[in-house]
C-alpha cells in the first residue's frame, strides 16, 4: 500500500532497450535487454555528449531502491553495456539527482574520459 511503500516501483521507471541486431547470428532480429536490476529502478539516463547519435557503450543513470528495499536509497550508476560492468557511487544519507557527464578540455581518449 501507499503508506508502506509510498514510491513503489512504477512501470515508467522500468527501462528496457530494444536492440536491432545488424550482424551476427541474430542479424535482422530485435532483442530486448533490461537495464535495471530486480527490485531497483533507473531514470535520468546520460551518455557522453560526444557520443550522441553514435554507438556507445557507457551510460550513467540515477538508481532508486539501491539497497533493494528503500526508495530513498539512491546511487549514481555507470553501466558499460559492452562489458556488462556496473560501477556505483552512493553515500549514506545522500540523495543524488540527475547526473551529468563533464568532458575534459582536451580530446578525450576514451568514451568515459571525463567526470
Amino acid at each position: 500500500t501507499y503508506k508502506e511503500i509510498p514510491f513503489a516501483a512504477s512501470p515508467v521507471l522500468i527501462i528496457d532497450q530494444l536492440k536491432n541486431k545488424t550482424a551476427g547470428p541474430l542479424q535482422g532480429q530485435v532483442t530486448k535487454e533490461t537495464f535495471h536490476r530486480p527490485g531497483r529502478t533507473l531514470d535520468f539516463f546520460k551518455v557522453n555528449q560526444a557520443m550522441h547519435g553514435l554507438p556507445y557503450c557507457i551510460y550513467y543513470a540515477t538508481e532508486w531502491f539501491h539497497d533493494g528495499k528503500s526508495y530513498a536509497s539512491m546511487a549514481i550508476l555507470k553501466h558499460n553495456l559492452c562489458t556488462g560492468t556496473r560501477t556505483y557511487w552512493s553515500k549514506l544519507d545522500s540523495y543524488p539527482g540527475e547526473s551529468f557527464f563533464l568532458q575534459p578540455h582536451k580530446a578525450a581518449a576514451a568514451e568515459d574520459d571525463g567526470l
